[in-house]
């Protein structure tokens, strides 16, 4: 069955009002030529001047519009264009229509800026990526020669190292539980303590429900990132270390984690630019999201991996959640984390 749409409707109504605009033009001639009655005079011409506006409407305002419309949705169509412009001077149909194509903008940004959200978690988690087989097989060998000289700390150092990667750069789902999180946590950590000595602390902690929060859902590389931020900016240049203690608490409806450090802490006006940027809509142009990532390269601008965790947790859950931080100089940071409860499925589990 065909469908008629909307501006086909309006064209036939045009056309038909042209057809009696020119009839009532061709009748007032006559009516003038013959003396006719000054009232059906007066009233064809009012007829013949409402019917003008019409196709004058028509001609100047909706026509044009129309035409940018078919325009614009034939470029989205073709994939020419990833987001709807309308232009300002387009005429909608519905006052609704324009807050639709808002929306759908926004969920296409959505989805893009969720793929470059992950892709960039994989980069930061590890920016000089070697091919994977070749990277688990050498670090096997390392651990195995380790073993043989009875270097058991190297060991497994060489394992967490393997298990840290294989997890980074395998399939980048979205969603993994709290369990699988803490394993990649506890790796990352292991080889840190090597580096820096068993004086640099990681304690986890559970409010509630330990076995219950641990098979809950949370977006994946959550975690380490906080932590590598806590020894980076907080931990790594003190003498002493200190302590990363990771909290969990919920509700019936949400998920909060807390990564505290007892760094050096950051000043008010650091804290405040931080929140502010954590606390940005992800829904950006394209050109203003790369702007930014410029920006960043030139002035090194910090955050950047607490930034990305942010904006993953706002795109997956909305822009109610995500990130906040509390900092003091001197005592230390904590990163609290807000994410709606997701229980893992059956066959999850």
């Amino acid at each position: 069955m065909k469908r008629y749409t909307i501006s086909n409707f309006i064209k036939i109504t045009v056309i038909l009002t042209a057809i009696f605009v020119f009839q009532g033009f061709a009748a007032l001639i006559y009516m003038l030529f013959h003396n006719a009655s000054i009232i059906y005079i007066a009233a064809n011409i009012i007829m013949c001047i409402a019917g003008g506006t019409v196709i004058g409407g028509y001609l100047f305002q909706v026509r044009p519009s129309i035409a940018s419309l078919q325009k614009t949705y034939n470029k989205f169509a073709n994939g020419k264009t990833i987001t709807l412009q309308i232009e300002p001077s387009t005429h909608m149909f519905l006052t609704e229509e324009e807050e639709l194509i808002n929306r759908l903008n926004e969920l296409i940004d959505r989805k893009e800026l969720l793929e470059v959200s992950n892709k960039q978690a994989e980069y930061l988690a590890l920016q000089n990526q070697i091919h994977p087989h070749f990277l688990y097989n050498t670090l096997e060998a390392m651990r195995g020669d380790a073993l043989v000289s009875g270097m058991k700390t190297l060991a497994n150092v060489a394992a967490a190292l393997s298990a840290f990667f294989r997890y980074t750069i395998s399939d980048m789902q979205f969603l993994v539980t709290v369990e699988e999180e803490l394993e990649n946590v506890s790796n990352y950590f292991l080889v840190q303590q090597y580096r820096f000595g068993e004086n640099m602390k990681l304690e986890i902690h559970f409010v509630d429900d330990e076995e219950q929060i641990k098979r809950l859902k949370i977006p994946k590389l959550t975690l380490q990132p906080l932590v590598e931020n806590s020894v980076y900016h907080g931990l790594e240049t003190q003498e002493n270390r200190g302590a990363i203690s990771i909290t969990f608490d919920q509700t019936e409806q949400h998920l909060f984690i807390s990564v505290k450090d007892s760094g050096k802490g950051m000043s008010e006006k650091k804290l405040r630019e931080l929140n502010d940027s954590l606390n940005e809509t992800p829904f950006k142009s394209m050109e203003k999201y790369y702007m930014d990532k410029q920006t960043k390269k030139k002035t090194g601008h910090t955050g950047i991996a607490l930034k990305n965790v942010s904006q993953r947790i706002k795109l997956l859950f909305g822009d109610e959640y995500g990130i906040y931080i509390f900092s003091s100089m001197g005592i230390g940071t904590n990163v609290r984390v807000t994410i709606p409860r997701q229980e893992a499925a059956e066959s999850d589990v």
